[in-house]
C-alpha cells in the first residue's frame, strides 16, 4: 500500500480496543460521549491528516474528518458511530453534511484533537487522482466534498421502474459485505416498489464471521433484526451494514432486490436477504441481461448507474 514509504519510515496501526494506548480528552462530542483517541495521535508534534474524499453511503462523503474519527478512536466510540441510532437516521446518507450524525459527531471529534494539516484527494473510475485538496482539515475537506458531489452525485428527476447497478468493481466486490453499498447507493433513483439488479464478484465470500453470522440468522427477517438491534446491549459487529441493507428492502422489497454473482454458492447467498441469483463463473453478464430482458418487456423504466457506488444519485428534493 505504501511502496517505498515503508522503508523509510515506521508505519503503525491503530488498534481501537488498546486500551494501554487511549487517552481519553476532555469535554464530550456531539453525541454526548466521552472521547478517547490514540495516544500517539495526541502527543504528536504534528499532525497530518489523508484520505480519499468520494460519496459515502453513512457519512455523506468520505475523507477529512474520519481520519480521526472513526480513524483512531476507541471501540466504545467506533460502535456508537455505527450504532443503530446513526445508522437509522435519514440524513445518514450519499452526499448529505447537513444534520447527517455520522458528519457532525466525526467532525466534532476532530475538533477536540485537530490535525494541523490535511491532504485529501479524488479519484477517477480508474484510480488516478483527478484532484487534491490541501490545508486545513474543514476547509480542504469541504471543497472536496463540493467537487466530489459535482462529479459523482446527480440529481434524479424522475425515479425509474428498474435500476441496473454493479457493486464497483474490484476490490470493492470482493465481498457481498462490500456489494451492499451499490445497491443502497442506487436507492433514490428507483421508485417505491420498483426494482434494483446488482451484481459482484463476491470472490471472497460474505465477509468478517461476524457479519456472514448475522446475515444467517435473519434470512428474510429484516425487520426482526431492525427490532433487536433497538434493544439495550445488543451489538454486533458489521451489523451497520445490514441496516443500511434494510433500506433497500423496504424500499423495494426483497423479492425485488436481485443480486446476481458467481462467487457464491445458491445456498449461501439465498440467507443474505435479496432475491438470489447464483450463477456459474463467466455468466453473471447473461443473468443480468435476462433479468433486465424479463423487466423491460412490461415496459417498465430502467435506470443505469455503471459505477456503482462511485455513483451516488440524490433525489431532487434532497438538501444537502
Amino acid at each position: 500500500m505504501f511502496g517505498e514509504v515503508a522503508g523509510r519510515y515506521r508505519i503503525l496501526d491503530h488498534e481501537a480496543d488498546d486500551e494501554a494506548n487511549l487517552v481519553e480528552l476532555p469535554g464530550t462530542s456531539w453525541a454526548g460521549s466521552r472521547v478517547r483517541l490514540d495516544r500517539r495521535y495526541v502527543e504528536a508534534g504534528f499532525r497530518i491528516a489523508t484520505g480519499l474524499v468520494e460519496p459515502h453511503f453513512m457519512a455523506g462523503f468520505s475523507g477529512g474528518r474520519k481520519a480521526i474519527c472513526p480513524g483512531v478512536v476507541d471501540l466504545g466510540t467506533v460502535r456508537h458511530f455505527h450504532g443503530e441510532a446513526f445508522m437509522g437516521d435519514p440524513q445518514a446518507r450519499n452526499a448529505c453534511l447537513h444534520g447527517n450524525p455520522c458528519h457532525e459527531e466525526a467532525l466534532s471529534v476532530a475538533r477536540m484533537a485537530p490535525a494541523d494539516f490535511c491532504v485529501n484527494v479524488v479519484m477517477d473510475v480508474e484510480r488516478r487522482v483527478v484532484r487534491a485538496f490541501a490545508g486545513g482539515l474543514e476547509a480542504a475537506h469541504a471543497e472536496a466534498c463540493r467537487f466530489a458531489r459535482e462529479c459523482a452525485c446527480p440529481r434524479v428527476e424522475r425515479p425509474a421502474d428498474v435500476v441496473l447497478t454493479n457493486s464497483g468493481g474490484y476490490p470493492l466486490d470482493a465481498t457481498f459485505y462490500q456489494c451492499v453499498k451499490g445497491f443502497v447507493s442506487c436507492l433514490p433513483a428507483v421508485a417505491p416498489g420498483g426494482s434494483v439488479i446488482a451484481f459482484g464478484s463476491c470472490i471472497e465470500g460474505v465477509g468478517s464471521p461476524e457479519y456472514a453470522g448475522l446475515m444467517k440468522r435473519y434470512p428474510g427477517r429484516w425487520r426482526q433484526f431492525l427490532a433487536d438491534i433497538k434493544k439495550p446491549g445488543v451489538f454486533t459487529k458489521d451489523q451497520w451494514q445490514f441496516q443500511m441493507h434494510c433500506r433497500a428492502l423496504a424500499k423495494v422489497g426483497q423479492e425485488n432486490l436481485h443480486f446476481v454473482t458467481d462467487g457464491l454458492p445458491e445456498s449461501e447467498l439465498s440467507a443474505l436477504s435479496v432475491n438470489p441469483h447464483a450463477v456459474e463463473p463467466g455468466r453473471v453478464a447473461q443473468a443480468v441481461q435476462g433479468l433486465v430482458d424479463a423487466l423491460a418487456a412490461g415496459g417498465r423504466t430502467l435506470a443505469v448507474l455503471p459505477d456503482g457506488p462511485y455513483c451516488a444519485p440524490v433525489a431532487g428534493d434532497e438538501g444537502q
